[in-house]
């Protein structure tokens, strides 16, 4: 299939001299208000590099145009420019594409009922990106926008993130798309606005025979009220669109537990053919066995090219890690990874079940996994290189081991030797602070990468803050990951740059 690895590839036990003890203990976590306070600086550390923070709304891309348009983009700054929106919206009366952005500006009832008018004259209009982010439109915003629904969208983008609009409001977006019939692409982003589990429930019957023509669904709502019955009703929303291929969830920071992610054990059908798909459920008590549930659903998309998982501190442990190791080995197709274990006790044997699944990935191109705070041990980090290492078609790596993973110079020894099976590695991203690495295993690593990666075009080497290794000498171009990275089945980005989470 493809570039691939040898059939013959394995994971295989380290040596005597790096093997954890039988009774090996997992520290406990930080506990009382200091070690609260640690953790939240952490935890919004660890969320500025999320999945979920590639770029900002007004700057996503399209896979592709619904039809040849020439989009109007008005990107506005101030309180003076909101006044003029209307009269900039008219001036392109022939306009079948609208980007606006009045995002973090408190423009009040009175400016959206203007703009909203605005838009509904323009007769050619079939798709809208609206981004009114953190503008205290609240419910009377919300429902200037349902004048909407006489204009039939086939793509609909609306950015109502920290709105406070609750279930009240959003029932005028659900009145909103009870009247589309054309929708190919849905983008909701309702983060922080007090949205309870009967809101999903309208949405779902608002789109109840409706999603055969739809092709791309992105629903964000992190920090909202959502349980499990919310979960359910996302199913039945999955479940009504046959067609498919782009989807992102974000419930990161809600009260899903391990009985609403149960569910999606039978969300996704075998038939489908969705080749990109990205959930976030940080900050979730789910446990592994109800990420083994939604893993089951997960497996069923075989044509699945670009898998996004954000579970960090979600208490997979090492059997959630076990889980998605068996899921990458399943999915054969997948070329593009992004996986954030953050703060989930994976312990050595999760290290070991991930390796089993990663060194089975023989079309994996790009991979992005952040195993940080996991006390894999040497051993468990070990096993981790030894499978990255053995994968022949990886180019773009972005390897996060930092803190509480107890590498040190004895590892480094033993991971050095491998580093020559990443000769076809393009780029890199290496992060292992907040270990127990010295001077001399920097030397050592940097030493390897500069030896083994002749392709090696962008270095990326954070281990210690006191030692820093230099890029190699011969590198005479130096580009970002971002920049050299690109998505397999699409140019778009995510759409949503997080808050700190639990901030209120």
């Amino acid at each position: 299939m493809g570039c691939g690895n040898s059939k013959n590839a394995q994971v295989t036990e380290p040596k005597a001299a790096i093997k954890p003890e039988d009774n090996e203990q997992i520290p406990p976590t930080d506990r009382g208000p200091a070690g609260d306070s640690a953790r939240r600086s952490k935890e919004n550390s660890i969320l500025d590099k999320s999945i979920l923070n590639k770029s900002l709304l007004n700057q996503s891309i399209q896979k592709s145009p619904l039809k040849p348009i020439q989009p109007i983009e008005h990107h506005l700054g101030s309180i003076d420019k909101v006044d003029e929106a209307p009269r900039m919206i008219q001036s392109k009366p022939e306009a079948t594409d609208l980007a606006l952005s009045m995002a973090k500006i408190p423009i009040g009832t009175a400016a959206i009922e203007e703009v909203v008018k605005a838009i509904k004259s323009l007769g050619n209009l079939n798709s809208l990106d609206l981004n009114l982010d953190s503008c205290k439109i609240g419910v009377g915003g919300c429902e200037k926008l349902k004048v909407l629904s006489s204009v039939k969208f086939e793509a609909l983008k609306l950015n109502l993130n920290s709105n406070e609009i609750g279930n009240e409001g959003f029932q005028a977006l659900i009145d909103l798309l009870t009247d589309q019939e054309n929708l190919k692409t849905i983008e909701l982003c309702c983060n922080k606005n007090m949205i309870e589990n009967e809101a999903i429930r309208g949405m779902a019957q608002a789109l109840e025979g409706k999603g055969g023509n739809l092709e791309d669904l992105a629903l964000f709502f992190a920090q909202n009220y959502l349980g499990d019955e919310a979960c359910k009703d996302f199913i039945n929303i999955l479940q009504n669109c046959t067609s498919l291929r782009y989807l992102i969830l974000d419930l990161r920071q809600n009260s899903v537990s391990a009985e609403g992610l149960s569910a999606f054990k039978t969300a996704f059908d075998p038939s489908s053919q969705m080749v990109e798909l990205t959930m976030a459920l940080a900050g979730n008590v789910i446990g592994g066995e109800g990420l083994l549930e939604l893993f089951e659903g997960i497996g069923n998309l075989k044509q699945l090219r670009t898998l996004r998982l954000e579970l960090s501190e979600t208490k997979a442990g090492h059997d959630g890690a076990r889980g998605i190791g068996t899921l990458l080995s399943q999915l054969e197709a997948l070329e593009d990874v992004e996986l954030n274990l953050w703060r989930n006790f994976v312990g050595y044997h999760g290290a070991l079940g991930l390796a089993e699944g990663l060194v089975e990935m023989e079309n994996l191109q790009s991979l992005e996994l952040n195993l940080g705070s996991n006390f894999l041990g040497k051993e468990g980090s070990f096993l981790i290189f030894q499978a990255l290492t053995q994968i022949q078609s990886l180019r773009a790596l972005n390897l996060d081991l930092h803190e509480n993973n107890f590498i040190d110079d004895s590892a480094t020894e033993a991971i050095a030797p491998l580093l020559s099976g990443w000769s076809g590695l393009q780029s890199l991203e290496l992060y292992l602070l907040g270990n127990e690495v010295s001077g001399r295993g920097v030397a050592l690593l940097s030493t390897s990468i500069t030896k083994s990666c002749p392709s090696l075009q962008t270095l990326s080497f954070d281990l210690n803050p006191k030692l820093q290794a230099s890029p190699p000498a011969n590198r005479s171009k130096e580009i970002s990951l971002a920049q050299t990275k690109k998505s397999k089945s699409s140019s778009r980005c995510l759409l949503y740059t997080s808050p700190s989470p639990r901030d209120s």
